[in-house]
């Protein structure tokens, strides 16, 4: 080797996770070195980000440059899903952007690298090896040869899966179809949702007027939509012409090929060892259905540059670092597993088709229906009693604080994916502390009014009774 660099991580991949992992970390004080192959930026599918990534760009301090760029900001979505046509659903909470990846993720890499960053870009590794617990990575970058050595490895390559090992499917096999267009006879920025008898389609505008429209489907039905169609082109314009929402793209013009990729959901057996982590897509993916691929990437770089930053500076909580971390990806990948299921639930009831079918099961072969979606009871009044349900448990559970992982008090109930901890930034084994008993509701709001204020207790009294922690009781 010409030359070495030496660095406390070394992150593979600068997609939105390793862009994250990256600042988040050096802002935490620790020397990154990130290596990525493709030149930026370059285009990637997946430019539907929904409200929920707000927060997380609060956390890198990104919030402000990403409202500026001039993304779309759609405040609703045209939905025909299942029979129902639904041409105006208004996005809940504050709207998501509708963004060109090529300048979002340059946008993330550009302000990891104003951190002190080390950018390799566009880098070749030739070889990965570990000796002692120590990570060697040899790139070539343009002919020249460099060694990077580093105490802690980071995977943020997606579905490349840098560092291999076993993966687990959580879903049907599923392939994505998806072509820009330009001209076409579309207005609005809304994303549009349209179910089909065996496929579903997904569709969005994007900044500089071009229009991104995607099919999914199963991979034998594209295997033989090729053969009788002749080529990809025909067998992507038959679909598309099956589509209300989408139909229209077509009276413009295509402005490029027609791209194949897979989109099948899986999760890594092995997520975090004490030297090495995996985040984004090659931690879990998630069913495009959601539209929260991105921000769910961005979201496991933060809890891992935690982990990493615990196992450096306090070793003594390696162990626990790791179980948080592995076990709060298996339930996040579990969850929007069964998400998506119970949503294709709905097709499979109103088509019946195997494509909806397989898709409408766990994988233990629990099939939803769509009436498995519950509600909370209603809310009791002032004089109405409550009380902690009998189904929420307090137990010892690493959680986040301060960017390092602890130990802490927490409750479990079935509702939750993971334990709740935290409520208003307020322990939450402090504000059910007196509720042994059962309490009028505004007994209980007077209490915590005068703990965390009228605004805070508000929201944490509907919270806790939303998801079943709180319930009603019966007076003696």
């Amino acid at each position: 080797m010409n030359s070495s660099l030496t660095t406390d991580v070394c992150v593979i991949g600068a997609g939105p996770a390793g862009s994250a992992i990256s600042r988040k970390l050096a802002q935490l004080g620790h020397s990154v070195v990130v290596v990525e192959k493709s030149a930026f930026p370059r285009s990637h599918i997946g430019e539907s980000l929904s409200g929920s990534i707000l927060p997380l760009l609060d956390v890198l301090g990104l919030r402000s440059r990403v409202e500026e760029a001039d993304f779309l900001r759609p405040a609703a979505a045209m939905v025909h899903w299942s029979g129902d046509h639904d041409d105006d659903r208004s996005v809940y909470g504050e709207p998501g952007f509708q963004v060109d990846r090529g300048r979002f993720d340059k946008l993330l890499l550009d302000a990891a690298v104003e951190c002190g960053v080390t950018l390799l870009n566009p880098a070749k590794i030739l070889d990965i090896s570990q000796r002692d617990g120590l990570w060697t990575v040899d790139v070539d970058l343009s002919g020249r040869e460099l060694r990077v050595k580093a105490n802690f490895l980071v995977d943020a390559t997606g579905r490349v899966n840098l560092l291999r090992g076993k993966r687990v499917s959580i879903s049907a096999p599923t392939l994505a179809l998806w072509a820009y267009w330009k001209n076409a006879e579309i207005t609005g920025a809304a994303t549009r949702v349209e179910s089909g008898a065996r496929e579903w389609f997904w569709g969005a505008p994007l900044p500089d007027g071009t229009f991104n429209a995607t099919v999914l489907l199963d991979p034998h039905r594209y295997r033989e939509g090729i053969e009788q169609s002749g080529t990809r082109s025909a067998f992507y314009e038959s679909l598309l012409s099956g589509s209300g929402l989408l139909r229209p793209c077509m009276s413009g013009t295509r402005a490029g090929a027609v791209s194949v990729c897979e989109a099948t959901c899986y999760m890594a057996a092995e997520i975090a060892t004490p030297n090495s982590i995996k985040v984004g897509e090659a931690a879990f993916t998630i069913d495009p259905l959601s539209s929260q691929g991105v921000q769910t990437a961005v979201g496991t770089a933060l809890h891992a540059a935690a982990v990493l930053h615990t196992i450096s500076q306090r070793p003594e909580n390696t162990r626990l670092a790791l179980h948080f971390y592995n076990s709060r990806q298996r339930d996040a990948a579990n969850l929007h597993a069964a998400s998506a299921a119970s949503i294709y639930a709905q097709g499979a009831s109103f088509y019946g088709t195997e494509f909806w079918l397989r898709r409408a099961t766990r994988s233990h072969g629990e099939v939803f229906t769509p009436s498995q979606v519950g509600f909370p009871a209603a809310f009791p009044g002032a004089d109405g009693l409550i009380q902690v349900s009998r189904d929420a448990r307090i137990a010892n559970v690493p959680c986040l604080k301060d960017d390092y992982i602890v130990e802490a008090r927490g409750i479990t109930h079935p509702s939750l994916d993971h334990p709740l901890v935290f409520v208003e930034n307020t322990p939450l084994e402090f504000l059910l502390q007196d509720l042994g008993h059962p309490l009028k509701v505004r007994d209980l709001m007077q209490r915590w009014i005068r703990l965390i204020g009228p605004d805070s207790a508000q929201r944490a009294l509907f919270q806790l009774w939303s998801i079943g922690i709180l319930c009603g009781a019966l007076s003696d």
